[in-house]
């Protein structure tokens, strides 16, 4: 019974840790992403040919992480380039500087907090259901509550 419980927890909190996250538009102008953000950048079609010599041919998209944010340019470390041909490649966390000319559309990765909270609240159920399955699998086949006592 206890390790039916540990086992539920661990799923419970497993769940809660993950968490739920949704890729929102970022805007291009000042408000955009602040350092330490994760973000998946559109290339335009100009940016695509004005950074071939740092991304190589045919660069369509970007993921990776904003270290620096500046009027007309942001300075991200790059995890991952996709490619017009359906390719994506890991990226070994290069620093580049992308003028925002050369963005067509940027999204960050922000916590869902009403997901997560359903997600959590569907996992707490799941883990209450298993638990007492398990409860109910690991009696002993005998008598509960003992002998019923004669009235004093």
């Amino acid at each position: 019974m206890i390790r039916g419980r540990r086992v539920a927890a661990s799923l419970l909190g497993a769940a809660a840790l993950a968490g739920c996250y949704a890729q929102v538009p970022a805007p291009l102008d000042g408000a955009g992403p602040a350092p330490s953000g994760d973000v998946h950048v559109v290339l335009s079609p100009q940016g695509t040919s004005s950074l071939v010599t740092s991304l190589g041919p045919r660069a369509t998209a970007l993921e990776g992480r904003v270290v620096n944010r500046a009027d007309s340019s942001i300075t991200m470390i790059v995890r991952s380039v996709a490619r017009s041909t359906g390719t994506q490649e890991d990226w070994p966390g290069d620093q580049l500087t992308l003028p925002l000319s050369a963005v067509q559309t940027m999204r960050v990765r922000k916590l869902s907090v009403g997901r997560t909270v359903a997600f959590s609240g569907i996992a707490a159920v799941a883990a209450f259901l298993i638990g007492n399955s398990l409860r109910g699998q690991s009696g002993s086949g005998g008598v509960r509550g003992g002998e019923p006592q004669q009235g004093k």
